[in-house]
């Protein structure tokens, strides 16, 4: 919070799990693009679409759906991408199931549509070069900045 309270302007809009959102907006006062206190089906529908940062898409598809909603930075948590533990439960199992993909019950393994899940692709800077800069990174969270 330190991090984006110092190195954003005030006007900076982020996007992340609606837990997440909710310390940003509290914290630091920034625009969320998912705000976790109100609710209704135009909400649902775009948290579902942040929420494809934990499925198995490309770094340009997961581009154009944060550029879509206007999100300039997008904050990926490392526990929700990399757990191994409660299979069938976890963040990127709901978006599977929600988007038709098969659960795994590894890290690594490709949708059939050929594309790994974004939040590891995106730790490789030739996927996602001219799509996301890394702008902040810590044991829990990397901040990308989404490239207009």
């Amino acid at each position: 919070m330190q991090w984006i309270r110092g190195e954003t302007y005030p006007a900076a809009s982020f996007a992340g799990t609606m837990q997440l959102m909710a310390a940003v907006k509290l914290c630091t006062k920034r625009h969320v693009c998912n705000h976790p206190h109100f609710e209704d089906k135009w909400l649902r529908q775009r948290t579902l679409q942040v929420y494809q940062i934990y499925g198995k898409h490309s770094a340009a598809e997961v581009h154009g759906i944060l550029k879509e909603i206007d999100a300039e930075f997008v904050i990926v948590e490392q526990s929700r991408c990399y757990t191994d533990r409660n299979i069938g439960c976890r963040t990127r199992d709901i978006v599977d199931i929600v988007n038709g993909d098969q659960v795994d019950n590894s890290s690594t393994e490709e949708a059939t549509s050929g594309h790994g899940r974004f939040c590891h692709e995106i730790d490789n800077e030739r996927t996602h070069g001219r799509f996301f800069r890394l702008k902040f990174e810590n044991n829990s969270f990397r901040v990308y900045r989404v490239i207009k």
